[in-house]
């Protein structure tokens, strides 16, 4: 088993599945209010997760890993574009997530440079969640793994979705 470690979940990594839990961090909740107390910009900061109360904006900001596990489920369970997105099979309270797992593409791979070029024509390559350990081989298809956040399915329903099923087709 191996352990990956997001902004917002850590991953049990096993041979054939993942699973994913939140990632509550008090710690930095505390020294970012800290921070952005001193320099002003708390109120400013904390209106990305709610622009009313600040208690409402510190409970969204601690419960990020539960909203991208459900995010994830239900993007899976409701979209049409199935084989291109790796399974999410189980999702339990938003706290525990389990999905399938592939092999995951590396940086330097003919497969990885040949995707990275597509989505330069797109204009999808400046988009931080669109990079190789991103994408995987499974069920002998080109795959995304992490889809949780608006940026990736944003760029997948942009023209991610055409140019996987493109390389599906050409080189798997």
């Amino acid at each position: 088993m191996k352990i990956g470690i997001g902004s917002t979940r850590i991953v049990l990594i096993f041979s054939e599945f993942v699973i994913k839990l939140p990632r509550v961090r008090v710690i930095r909740l505390l020294t970012r209010a800290i921070e952005t107390k001193q320099d002003g910009s708390l109120k400013i900061k904390s209106k990305r997760y709610s622009k009313k109360n600040i208690f409402i904006a510190v409970a969204r900001y601690l419960l990020e890993g539960v909203k991208a596990n459900r995010k994830e489920y239900f993007y899976f369970q409701n979209n049409k574009n199935k084989m291109e997105l790796i399974p999410s099979t189980l999702l339990i309270l938003g706290i525990i997530e389990i999905q399938n797992t592939g092999d995951v593409l590396e940086e330097n791979s003919f497969l990885w440079r040949r995707i990275f070029i597509l989505l330069k024509r797109s204009n999808l390559h400046n988009i931080p969640s669109l990079k190789a350990c991103n994408f995987c081989i499974f069920n002998k298809r080109i795959n995304i793994l992490d889809y949780a956040d608006d940026e990736t399915i944003q760029s997948l329903e942009k023209g991610g979705f055409e140019i996987i099923n493109l390389l599906n087709s050409r080189w798997i």
